[in-house]
């Protein structure tokens, strides 16, 4: 009796979970190696070979900046500063040089952010050196508890710490701090950006950093994820080493989890700003988050997912098919600011068309409000989800460990789940074909009805007096509500891109590069092919194609057309087909052309799975053929490019982008900034036919792929749609128009701003001898400078948060080279700072390199040449520069060996050589 008794409720349990959707539990993936020290403190291990022999490391800490109190302003955000100024093993800077002279680059590899509820420190290292391994899981505990907190680096800081709030801010952030409360429901959040404030950041003791950290950096509130090719029990056995003597406090102090309040009212601001670049108006309708812990949660999420893909999709199509007023819009669901999610929307108009193009714009979204999405818009998103989810099911060996250690740090911070793919993919089978246009609809109303809205809107303070105020603006929907709007109809959809495909052509020629594991073909046209099969990727083809010529070959009147000529064709479809119907054929298709017209060449860059190579090929073998050129679309384009120009504000930082590039032309005609004139200048009867010359003569062309193809397949498609290319005449040669840097000393001052912040730039340029050698050497000044200014700016001055250092060489038309120099700092310390960067290049010249400046150099080097050639694009990039400069192929199997060679002496010799500062020039941009 009684087990019919405890069946029967088990029945009825069973019954009322099915009835009422009650959730059941997502499996995280039991892969991942989880555990929890008797302190409190978490871990999550998972081994993972991609990329091989290394690891990504991140020390989470649910220690952000809404636990400051409002003396603590900024304060997280110092602490995450100071961890990488002294810890107990690792005093002042020794962290970061020692680990650049293992390879790793600070910035680039070794970093950290502090968000409102976190502070997370992210550390990729190589796992073959176990002594470098034990240091970096020294360092992580470390930064847990050690940190040394130094009052003299503390003041150091500050400055530091103000030049990258100085970075940061520009006319949007001005902007934003005036609407953020209204965005953020008046909450904590909006008084607690991470960056701080200046006063706390001035003025805060060291003792309240230090008072902070012992608060809230404990076992109970972190986190250590490793992601890796690692041995995971060993690395569970050093983690219960390290971090078991974590002191929880004696006295713990709750954390506080805190939350917005939705509210029940609409909110509205209008702003402008002079210096803004453009008008927008923006709607937030709020609705309460969600953490992806059930199979409901997941449904969710995939329906948020395909209304996200609906809106985009819609909005697209309505804007290339029906040429409405506005500039742009787009509408999608996601986290807008803690347990707060939102549907925005957003129009950019059209100063000259304000009422039209909002008109428009509500125009769509009340339809969708009124008719939502049609079952055929519904199916083709979901099928270009699940051909995502098969894309990714495929690449599922070849995941990133930064990927899965993202996903583990969300589960501790937030609690989402982490799935396999493959879990993944079963529930997108089972719920994608159940969401149909009704749960669509009634999960966009759910936000679209939200009583918590906010409407913003932006402009340049010349137009302001065209952007409506809220009665205006409720007018205006108001007006939309009562007119009679058509449900949305979808076109046919074409089903093939080429109707007959192409009669193949002829290899007349097939090589192999062995040392490259490379194939090197010849068609009867004269086209060449270098094609290199790998598995880096498991669905993945990268390619690239180049033709010399460019624009070098038309005249300065025709310019203005070849410089735009891509932009045009791109934006009006392919073939006989327009951009919505091409979009619908692509929809489920992994594949993307892209041609271009550049100085000295022109040609393709691309990519695709391995099953959609071939509509790759058609794409090819219609531009090559059958460009289009849309009239609407060229008229739409040259009108709102006028009416933008027109109405366009004062842009400092275009002045100086425009001054750079003027000046540095040596005045040049095709270097001077764009006038409003040259609009007129863009030949529509000019476009298609320009673009037919460059890419019709096959034999000047040459193709490069990589990835995971079958060789004969490739074969079988390149003589189908390349090799069927009619012979061109001739091969051509881009011309040099004599373009060149100007010789001496120029500085061009330029004023401006509205913000207190300048920007300096520093040029130095000059001919040399362009061979591997020379560029290697370039490369490690550029690298010594790198380090030397990170140290003397920002360290030492406190000036400058992250100045860059680049440098670029050229070996036609003539072999030269250009170092340039950029920072952001205070106004009032442009001419300190410029000096004091002069006195770092002037001392590298005279006194040279040292020892641990070649050292990390190589060894970042040969690190991030290791990684960089287990990918497609790197191979692509660097067989097409080879070529298009002549040069020997294998010679990237030297590389490390060359690293090794290189010497201080002869670093030295260049030093002297390359910068003597003869050719400089600098620009400064200042309020």
């Amino acid at each position: 009796m009684t087990k019919i008794i405890t069946s029967t409720i088990l029945a009825l349990v069973c019954f009322y979970q099915i009835v009422l959707g009650q959730e059941v539990a997502i499996t995280n993936d039991p892969t991942v190696k989880t555990g929890v020290l008797k302190n409190g403190f978490r871990y999550y291990l998972k081994k993972n070979a991609t990329p091989a022999g290394r690891a990504t490391l991140f020390l989470a800490n649910k220690v952000g900046s809404i636990l400051e109190e409002d003396n603590e302003r900024g304060i997280a955000h110092f602490i995450e500063h100071m961890n990488f100024n002294g810890t107990k093993h690792f005093p002042k800077n020794e962290l970061i040089s020692y680990l650049e002279l293992a390879g790793v680059k600070f910035g680039a590899d070794l970093n950290a952010y502090t968000g409102f509820n976190e502070t997370v420190y992210q550390l990729p290292i190589p796992t073959g050196d176990p002594k470098l391994w034990g240091n970096a899981m020294q360092i992580m505990r470390d930064w847990a508890a050690d940190a040394t907190m130094s009052k003299s680096e503390f003041e150091r800081e500050r400055g530091v710490i103000q030049e990258e709030r100085r970075l940061r801010t520009n006319t949007g952030t001005k902007l934003a701090e005036v609407y953020r409360p209204i965005l953020y429901n008046h909450s904590r959040f909006a008084a607690r950006m991470p960056i701080g404030t200046d006063n706390v950041v001035l003025s805060a003791d060291v003792s309240i950093a230090r008072n902070f950290y012992k608060k809230w950096y404990r076992p109970d509130l972190q986190a250590l994820i490793v992601v890796g090719d690692i041995d995971v029990n060993a690395v569970e056995k050093q983690i219960k080493d390290l971090f078991s003597d974590l002191k929880p406090a004696d006295k713990p102090v709750a954390r506080p989890e805190y939350k917005v309040k939705l509210k029940t009212e609409k909110d509205f601001i209008k702003l402008s700003e002079a210096q803004l670049g453009q008008a927008t108006i923006q709607f937030y309708f709020k609705k309460e988050g969600f953490t992806l812990t059930s199979e409901r949660d997941f449904k969710r999420e995939l329906t948020e997912k395909l209304t996200n893909m609906l809106l985009a999709k819609r909005f697209q199509k309505v804007y290339s098919d029906d040429s409405p007023a506005y500039l742009g819009a787009n509408a999608s669901i996601s986290p807008l600011i803690a347990n707060i999610d939102a549907l925005s929307m957003s129009v950019v108009l059209d100063p000259e068309k304000v009422n039209a193009g909002f008109i428009g714009f509500w125009t769509e979204v009340e339809r969708i409000k009124r008719f939502g999405f049609s079952a055929e818009e519904i199916r083709s998103a979901s099928d270009r989800l699940a051909r995502s989810m098969e894309i990714a099911l495929s690449e599922s060996s070849n995941v990133k460990s930064a990927d899965y250690a993202e996903a583990y740090l969300q589960h501790f911070l937030k609690g989402d789940a982490y799935l396999t793919i493959e879990e993944r993919n079963r529930l997108v089978k089972l719920n994608i074909n159940a969401i149909d246009t009704k749960q669509i609809g009634e999960y966009f109303q759910e936000y679209f009805s939200s009583a918590d809205q906010s409407i913003i809107v932006l402009s340049p303070k010349a137009i302001e007096d065209k952007m409506p105020d809220q009665q205006l603006l409720n007018a205006w929907i108001s007006t939309v509500e009562k007119i009679e709007i058509k449900p949305y109809e979808r076109q046919n959809e074409p089903d093939q891109l080429i109707s007959q495909s192409p009669q193949p052509g002829k290899m007349i020629n097939e090589d192999s590069i062995p040392l490259l594991g490379m194939y090197h073909w010849q068609l009867a046209n004269g086209m060449n092919i270098y094609a290199k099969p790998t598995s880096f990727k498991n669905n993945q083809v990268q390619f690239a194609a180049f033709s010399k010529g460019g624009t070098s070959l038309y005249s300065n009147a025709d310019f203005p057309t070849v410089k735009n000529a891509t932009a045009f064709i791109k934006s009006s479809g392919l073939g006989q087909f327009n951009p919505s119907e091409m979009e619908s054929m692509l929809n489920k298709k992994a594949v993307e052309v892209q041609p271009y017209i550049g100085d000295r060449s022109e040609g393709f860059e691309g990519m695709s799975s391995t099953a959609d190579l071939r509509t790759a090929f058609e794409m090819l073998y219609l531009y090559h053929t059958n460009p289009r050129l849309d009239p609407k679309i060229f008229s739409r384009i040259i009108s709102q490019s006028k009416s933008a120009f027109r109405n366009r504000t004062q842009n400092p930082e275009r002045a100086l982008a425009d001054t750079v590039t003027y000046v540095l032309s040596g005045y040049n005609e095709r270097r001077k900034p764009t006038g409003l004139e040259d609009f007129d200048k863009i030949k529509e009867n000019r476009i298609r036919e320009i673009f037919l010359m460059r890419f019709a003569n096959p034999g000047d062309f040459t193709y490069v792929f990589s990835g995971n193809f079958n060789v004969d397949s490739l074969k079988n498609l390149v003589c189908q749609y390349l090799g069927s290319l009619p012979v061109g005449s001739g091969k051509e040669e881009a011309k040099d128009l004599k373009i060149r840097y100007p010789k001496g000393k120029i500085r061009k001052d330029l004023r401006g701003r509205t913000i207190n912040k300048a920007t300096v730039q520093l040029v130095l340029s000059g001919e040399y001898n362009y061979q591997e050698e020379s560029n290697l050497y370039l490369d490690l000044l550029q690298s010594a400078i790198q380090m030397r200014l990170t140290s003397r700016l920002r360290e030492v001055e406190s000036g400058v948060y992250s100045p860059q250092v680049s440098v670029s060489k050229s070996k036609l038309p003539i072999n030269f080279f250009v170092l340039n120099i950029s920072f952001d700092c205070e106004p009032g310390r442009v001419e300190h700072l410029i000096a004091a960067t002069n006195d770092e290049i002037s001392k590298l010249s005279s006194s040279g390199l040292t020892h641990d400046e070649l050292r990390k150099f190589v060894a970042e080097q040969i690190l991030a040449n290791d990684v960089a050639m287990q990918s497609n694009g790197f191979w692509v990039d660097y067989v097409q520069s080879k070529l298009e400069d002549n040069g020997s192929l294998p010679d990237v199997l030297q590389t490390k060996t060359a690293l090794k060679k290189l010497t201080i002496a002869e670093a030295n010799k260049f030093s002297k050589k390359f910068l003597n500062r003869q050719n400089e020039a600098i620009f400064t941009l200042q309020p």
